[in-house]
């Protein structure tokens, strides 16, 4: 599910601030600064059945919401304060994550928002469907914290300061600007003016005036439904210029400053955005853009896995490929660089130490044996603390597997009874003592070699998988690594593998409300691939979703 995490959060965002048209004169993006180090903004709405069809996706959370809400209040009194404050607000938006809740908090799902920062200082904009109705949302929350949020205003705009309980701490400000919801942080004198981070007063050139977003979508095949910029150059300008009394207060020293400079000229910019957003099937992809001999170097780092990348569905599958020489030649690069010039930045110094031949060496050794490894588990029973029946597969691609199986004969010397050989039948391994502490499901492995590697299979077929999984063939792009679920399938891995843990009284216990909320969105998804690749622009991870 972590691997979904990310999709599941820019989405939502962008399922609430859509929009029929594009940025007018008074969209989000007017207020935003064209220099802005950071920025997630979708230029066009999202057609309402999309919308429907994710948050419907996203809607058992609301259950859970709610039983997380009924133990709080249980254990109320003994809550920090800064929990018991939250209380009130879960209740005003409990059983909200939908299109008629967030309509009925006054939000609009198809108008425009963007998260972006003036300097450091993050703000969040959005146009609202009901002022009155989000006034009140505030007023119900007042009631239920029994304290009226305190109220200001500058430039005749009224606005809800909610202070920090620690001395010195930001101001967390909300208001209504217009049509906008604005939210954002009051740093006082350290950060920037008020009125600026409301919009009262409007950059000289704003995102809206750049068109900036439109162009990295087009440079990107992104869709308008959500982008994502983070500019680590413009993100280190503001912690040397504008925003210098910000980063004094964040930084541990003003060596920091010129360091994190130097590092932003190695990575530039990281982008995000759909490549497809439809009722049933997303495509999101990001890119860590780096620089060109970083990117280059890194290039020779993935080495292909037989079958990992190449679309073989099965229930789930996992794994990585790469040339752990050429890893080790990238990192004893960079070693040589910081030994040059080593870091002064209290948060950069541990990578002082890093990288030296001495810890590089295990990478040298094992780069002549494994050069990857993939999982591709086919079949799943799970029986009380342990699965009942199981088929999986674990290919270990090798450039010398000969070598490989004398590494391992070590913990297993029964190995050196099998008359392994590329090309050669399966044949049943005795585990020993390690399978005692295997499930019974998984007790019966073969294994086999190949020209590419070393594989073991268990399960029913274990003596045809293992060859099959062997004989894969991989992608023209090896993928650095890869993930990927049928989404029931993954529910019940999560929930035999919470039973174990638990033990010994799992069995037949009802999963918590978050854990069956995960286990319901879960059963919704037919499939989810991510795959993590290193290309001349740079790190660039792809994630595809669709719904049953």
């Amino acid at each position: 599910m972590k691997s979904l995490q990310p999709t599941v959060f820019f989405l939502i965002i962008a399922l609430i601030s859509g929009c029929s048209k594009g940025p007018d004169a008074d969209s989000p993006l007017a207020f935003a600064p064209a220099t802005t180090p950071y920025v997630f903004a979708n230029l066009k709405s999202i057609p309402k059945p999309v919308m429907e069809s994710w948050l419907a996706l996203v809607a058992p959370f609301n259950q859970a919401h709610g039983e997380l809400l009924a133990a709080l209040r249980a254990d109320l009194a003994e809550l920090p304060p800064a929990v018991q404050a939250l209380v009130p607000l879960l209740e005003v938006t409990q059983g909200k994550l939908s299109y008629a809740g967030l309509e009925e908090m006054g939000l609009r799902p198809d108008g425009l928002g963007a998260f972006y920062g003036v300097g450091l200082v993050p703000v969040l904009r959005m146009e609202l469907g009901d002022a009155g109705k989000f006034r009140k949302l505030v007023a119900d929350y007042e009631h239920k914290r029994g304290a009226a949020l305190p109220v200001d205003k500058i430039e005749d705009q009224a606005y809800w300061r909610i202070a920090g309980t620690e001395s010195g701490a930001p101001a967390l400000i909300l208001a209504i600007v217009g049509e906008h919801l604005v939210a954002t942080a009051d740093l006082g004198a350290k950060g920037p003016p008020l009125a600026d981070l409301l919009g009262l007063h409007r950059p000289e050139r704003s995102l809206r005036d750049s068109d900036e977003l439109a162009e990295l979508n087009d440079a990107y095949d992104f869709t308008p439904y959500g982008t994502f910029l983070l500019d680590n150059r413009r993100l280190a300008g503001a912690l040397s210029g504008q925003d210098a009394q910000v980063a004094a207060a964040l930084l541990p020293s003003p060596a920091c400053q010129t360091e994190l400079a130097g590092l932003a000229e190695a990575v530039p910019r990281t982008v995000a955005g759909y490549e497809e957003l439809e009722a049933k099937r997303l495509r999101m992809s990001a890119v860590v853009e780096l620089r060109e001999d970083l990117a280059g170097a890194l290039q020779a780092v993935p080495a292909p896995v037989p079958g990992l990348g190449a679309g073989d569905r099965v229930g789930l599958e996992v794994g990585f490929g790469a040339h752990l020489d050429k890893f080790a030649d990238f990192l004893q690069a960079r070693s040589a660089a910081i030994a040059a010039a080593p870091f002064q930045c209290e948060w950069l110094r541990a990578f002082n130490a890093a990288g030296d031949s001495q810890q590089l060496a295990p990478l040298y050794m094992a780069a002549g044996s494994i050069t990857g490894v993939r999982l591709a588990l086919t079949e799943l029973r799970w029986k009380g603390v342990a699965p009942e029946a199981m088929a999986a597969a674990v290919v270990v691609a090798s450039p010398n597997p000969g070598a490989l199986i004398g590494m391992v004969q070590g913990f297993l010397p029964q190995l050196a009874s099998l008359n392994l050989h590329p090309g050669g039948e399966p044949q049943r391994l005795d585990l020993g003592p390690v399978g005692a502490l295997l499930p019974a499901a998984a007790q019966t492995p073969y294994i086999a070699m190949s020209e590419q590697g070393v594989g073991i299979a268990v399960g029913d077929d274990a003596p045809r998988q293992v060859a099959a999984r062997l004989g894969a063939t991989a992608p023209e792009v090896p993928p650095l690594f890869r993930m990927a679920y049928d989404g029931a399938f993954y529910a019940q891995l999560l929930r035999g593998m919470s039973n174990m843990a638990l033990r010994p009284g799992a069995a037949g216990k009802a999963p918590s409300g978050l854990d069956a909320a995960v286990a319901e969105v879960l059963a919704g998804i037919d499939r989810v691939d991510l795959e993590v690749t290193a290309s001349a622009r740079g790190i660039e991870l792809r994630e595809r979703v669709t719904l049953k």
